[in-house]
């Protein structure tokens, strides 16, 4: 039991190692989280911000992921309000990660999930593989090895089309070494030896710079498999390459794993006193670790080899330190448990204010749209009521354009009526007064008299006739022409009037009863007058804006 624990809790630390996107912090460095906290307070570059926000959350995430998770949240939220996908990604990842390693495998994989989609637009393919990844790790813990296996072939697919897309600073080999090692796990686990073998061996002959830690657990992975299926030979060779690797670089802990392996490989054989030598060689190590587990499996295997020598004392001896070691264990697992049920309680209680936070987010933004909708409704009213006040306005002044089209027309038509008419009685003066040589004395007197009031008062009647319907029509003329031009003679005042209503020299000498040239000669001192002499403007449109 206490071997199947231990091996459970090292293939979950070795897949993870496949979840961090960037450096993590060093977690005594409270100073330099202190300043980072700073600059999200006091604002700044956006760049600055999110990079304090994941600093921030991958230092919590090494000891403490309930606060991780909290800075996870916030940078989420911070990418979310600034629009930018990618960032929001990588922080649900990280709350992916949080509720993993808190045991709350669902929501994790609810999270990368979600991750996913925000790349879907704007592909990201080293966090896509590092999400599919995680999903695989979040399935093994669930013993779903099927799906497991799904998604760890999903994240090897994307390594093969996109690694070289990775960043730089990425060790690609070293991934590409892992993911085979973890696909063989979960082959091995579902008990198709055949291809966790085939997948070991891959993951053996990955090209490139290989950690040797990596190559170590490899080899240590294949070596228990072929004692398991009985090829002693291979699992010899498999398990003592991996000690080397591992000693290679010092890793002790491993080192005592390593030592524990080859004893037990050793005793299947019947090799009692090998598998003791072995293991004493480990002593030393065990005595400076304190790991329970290690000890646990040290003291299990010392037993299990000295109550096969038949050495029971010892075995006893053994058995009871092993036997401490696992209630230890045991309670260490209970204080775990409950400390992830109070971790979990304080992340119902995040969840629970972000949710709250989230409602009232959704509750303002509904609110702002119902008030951004109230203006454009009450916008396009006004705009609408503008427009047919606008139009109402145009079609009035069309109106009273053609009315005063219509009124210049007539005017215009009176007037020539009245020439005409004037011209008509001028005539009949004229022929009076050619007959008049021909009266008797005594009747030139009379005829003279009606020649005279004919003449006189045809002008008279034509002038007043045409100031009434002129002053009708544009009422305000003669005040705003004397307000601008005040030295402008009576005469010089109808010749203007004369002009408003766009008359011909002609026709205006017809009316004043002057030759046409007297007219323009007229029209040139009015120019002069009104200072338009050396200009281009036309006197008739001069006149219309009065």
């Amino acid at each position: 039991m206490i071997t199947r624990i231990l091996n459970y809790a090292y293939r979950l630390k070795l897949i993870l190692l496949l979840l961090a996107c960037t450096p993590l912090l060093n977690s005594q460095n409270q100073v330099l989280v202190d300043s980072l906290k700073l600059v999200i307070d006091h604002g700044g570059d956006e760049k600055a911000i999110f990079s304090a926000y994941r600093d921030i959350c991958d230092h919590y995430m090494q000891y403490d992921f309930v606060k991780g998770l909290e800075y996870a949240r916030k940078g989420y939220e911070y990418a979310r309000k600034k629009q930018h996908q990618e960032r929001q990604a990588l922080f649900t990842q990280r709350i992916g990660n949080s509720y993993l390693f808190m045991g709350n495998y669902q929501r994790a994989i609810q999270n990368y999930y979600d991750g996913l989609k925000l790349l879907e637009e704007k592909p990201d393919y080293y966090m896509q593989f590092a999400l599919y990844n995680n999903i695989g790790v979040c399935y093994d813990r669930l013993h779903q090895y099927d799906m497991a296996l799904e998604y760890q072939f999903k994240a090897l697919e994307i390594f093969n089309s996109y690694h070289q897309s990775f960043d730089k600073t990425v060790n690609k080999a070293n991934l590409q070494t892992q993911i085979y090692n973890n696909i063989g796990n979960n082959y091995e686990v579902t008990n198709d030896n055949d291809k966790a073998i085939q997948y070991y061996t891959k993951a053996l002959n990955v090209k490139g710079p290989v950690e040797q830690r990596s190559l170590a657990q490899v080899h240590n992975n294949i070596g228990k498999l072929y004692s398991k299926t009985g090829n002693f030979a291979q699992a010899k060779y498999h398990l003592n390459k991996g000690l080397e690797l591992r000693q290679a670089i010092n890793d002790q802990i491993e080192m005592i794993k390593s030592y524990v392996n080859i004893s037990n490989l050793y005793r299947e054989q019947g090799e009692t006193d090998s598998a003791l030598i072995t293991l004493n060689r480990a002593e030393p190590l065990v005595k400076t670790s304190h790991s329970r587990e290690l000890h646990a499996m040290f003291n299990y295997a010392m037993f299990s080899n000295y109550a096969s020598q038949g050495h029971f004392q010892t075995a006893l001896d053994y058995h009871l330190k092993y036997q401490e070691n696992k209630d230890s264990l045991m309670n260490q697992q209970s204080l775990k448990e409950i400390s992830n049920m109070v971790a979990q309680q304080k992340v119902d209680e995040i969840e629970g204010a972000y949710k709250l936070q989230l409602q009232k987010d959704k509750f303002q933004l509904r609110m702002l749209i119902y008030g951004l909708l109230a203006i454009a409704i009450v916008s396009a009213l006004i705009i609408i009521l503008f427009n047919n006040q606008r139009k109402r306005i145009q079609l009035q002044k069309e109106n009273l354009e053609k009315d005063l089209e219509y009124r210049n027309k007539e005017m215009a038509t009176n007037v020539m009526y009245m020439v005409r008419k004037n011209e008509l009685i001028n005539n009949v003066a004229k022929r009076l007064l050619s007959l008049k040589e021909n009266l008797k004395d005594e009747n030139k007197g009379p005829v003279s008299s009606i020649i005279y009031e004919l003449q006189t008062e045809v002008d008279k009647e034509v002038w007043t006739e045409f100031e009434m319907r002129f002053q009708q029509v544009h009422s305000n003329f003669y005040d705003n022409l004397r307000d601008s031009h005040p030295d402008l003679t009576p005469s010089e005042e109808r010749l203007c009037a004369f002009l408003r209503l766009n008359m011909s020299s002609k026709e205006i000498a017809a009316i004043t009863h002057q030759n046409s040239k007297s007219i323009e000669v007229a029209r040139a001192r009015l120019r002069k007058k009104l200072n338009l002499t050396g200009t281009d403007t036309n006197l008739i449109s001069y006149l219309a804006d009065f």
